[in-house]
């Protein structure tokens, strides 16, 4: 593959591991009770299972869940990044940005907090979540979690167990709340005038002139190559018989 092929590639992979992750982040959840963070691990995202864990009791509500993946900030980051302290103790300390500001939001964080401009607000609940329950009436019961920001995304949870499975079938779009309308082709365009105008003598009636159209396009003229010179004559040089010949007549015509 040519270096502009690979490179290509690589925008490619680097966006859709870039759209995976946000979705991963946003999306991947689990029962709550279900895991623990990890306390002695330098990792501040490790995690691992419960030891004791009770199923939630209403599965189909945003209390029973919370995220399992890091949230991801606005530097594309989950961890927040620490600035090395300047050399200069006197130097100038720049303001902090917004990706700076932040709020560092922890693991395991409930999905009650999650909150979308694209839903009406909910001060009491999340508006990015809804809920689905199968097979009511049957001990075997699945909860379905759906993720309204992500389309696709999708928690299947047997009630009353730890089995649980994270599922995205999508596009990699964002929910907008907008109906994608093409836009218009552009104008045609008008088609090129090549004619002009141009007062002719009118043949038919003398002294009055008349309209003529001309194109503006002239047929070139074609340049032919200058012609080969022409060959010259060959000179014929007598052969050695004939100037044999010559030379034994020339003493006889003298006597």
């Amino acid at each position: 593959l040519s270096p502009v092929c690979l490179g290509s590639l690589r925008r490619a992979a680097s966006i859709n591991a870039e759209y995976m992750g946000r979705i991963a982040c946003a999306t991947m959840i689990a029962p709550t009770g279900l895991y623990q963070m990890m306390e002695e691990s330098e990792d501040p995202l490790a995690y691992e299972k419960a030891e004791e864990f009770e199923a939630p009791e209403e599965p189909s509500n945003t209390g029973a869940w919370v995220h399992i993946r890091g949230h991801l900030r606005m530097e594309a980051r989950i961890l927040k990044y620490e600035k090395p302290p300047p050399d200069d103790d006197e130097a100038e300390v720049p303001e902090p940005t917004e990706e700076e500001l932040e709020e560092v939001i922890p693991l395991l964080r409930e999905i009650q907090t999650d909150q979308s401009k694209t839903f009406p607000e909910n001060e009491e609940d999340s508006n990015m979540w809804k809920f689905k329950a199968f097979n009511k009436d049957v001990p075997l019961q699945v909860v379905s979690v759906q993720n309204k920001l992500w389309p696709g995304a999708v928690t299947a949870y047997i009630a009353g167990s730890s089995e649980f499975v994270n599922i995205y079938i999508g596009n990699g779009l964002k929910y907008t709340g907008k109906i994608y309308v093409p836009p218009n082709p552009p104008k045609i365009l008008a088609q090129f005038n090549e004619w002009e105008e141009n007062e002719v003598p009118d043949p038919d009636n003398e002294g009055e002139m008349k309209i003529e159209k001309t194109t503006i396009f002239k047929e070139q003229e074609d340049i032919m190559p200058p012609p080969p010179p022409e060959p010259e004559p060959e000179v014929e040089e007598p052969d050695a018989e004939d100037a044999a010949g010559d030379a034994e007549a020339a003493p006889e015509a003298k006597e």
